[in-house]
Order: structure tokens, then C-alpha cells, then sequence
């Protein structure tokens, strides 16, 4: 809950790659990327609302992707919720997606509609297991001696 930031980066090194075959000799340079995330989950009652705004560049181009989920928590001791979410990337794609939350895990489908004119895309499907591996449960009981 409330405010995330995040920042991470792959290929920091940025290698190079060299292949040969039949002779010929290539060589491929692998960009850094970065990634930039914020979000905020403001929950009232058994209300969830939760905007996100996710960047990611090589340095040569760049997307943003904004994402809203909508939903249900808190709703017993295992069962969190229900959320539904829709987003856009810029210029690529509009997003659709479901999860149901748990006490120690959530499960999630996601689906992309690509809207920059590739005729023979059916979109993208992407399903997840999210396990909370260090959440924290609230105390059934608090004891003081």
C-alpha cells in the first residue's frame, strides 16, 4: 500500500557479442536498459485503487506504459480481492488485466491489444503467480507479560 518507486537496469555492462560462422565474423553490442516505475495504492474501506506509470528506454527509444486497477480487498482472512485494470502504451498497445489477491500470493492474466497496425497480431496473453515471500501477517493474538 501507498507509494512505490522503483528503478532498475539490465545489461549494465553493455557487451559486446562476437559470432563467426562459415568465415564471417559479426559482432552485436547489447544495450543497457532502464526501467522506471511509480505507483500508488490508495485503499478506502474495501475500495482499491491503484494508478501506475511504468518507463522503459535503451537510451534510443522509449515507452510508457499507464495502467489503473480498480477492485475489491480485504474482503476475509485469505482472500484479498478482486481487481480488474486497464492501460495504454504509447503508440503499441491497450492492455486488459484480472488478478485475485490472496493472503500469501496473487493471481493474474493479462492481455495486450495491439493497435499500431500489424495485421496479423491477435494481441499477446501473459499469466502470473506472484508469491509474497515476506509479507508480513497481522497478529492473530498480541500476549504481554
Amino acid at each position: 500500500r501507498g507509494l512505490a518507486i522503483s528503478f532498475s537496469t539490465k545489461h549494465l555492462t553493455a557487451p559486446t557479442l562476437n559470432f563467426e560462422e562459415g568465415g564471417t565474423v559479426s559482432e552485436y553490442s547489447v544495450a543497457r536498459h532502464y526501467y522506471g516505475l511509480i505507483a500508488y495504492e490508495g485503499r478506502w474501506g474495501k475500495f482499491r485503487f491503484k494508478p501506475i506509470t511504468f518507463v522503459k528506454t535503451d537510451g534510443a527509444s522509449t515507452q510508457l506504459d499507464q495502467f489503473v486497477w480498480l477492485g475489491a480487498c480485504n474482503l476475509n482472512k485469505y482472500f484479498d480481492g478482486v481487481s480488474a485494470g486497464i492501460g495504454y502504451r504509447i503508440d503499441d498497445a491497450v492492455m486488459f488485466g484480472l488478478e485475485l489477491s490472496f493472503k500469501w500470493f496473487d493471481l493474474g492474466y493479462s492481455y495486450d491489444l495491439t493497435t499500431r497496425g500489424i495485421t496479423n497480431s491477435k494481441g499477446s496473453h501473459e499469466a502470473y503467480l506472484r508469491v509474497h515471500m515476506f509479507k508480513n501477517p497481522k497478529p492473530v493474538a498480541v500476549i504481554e507479560d
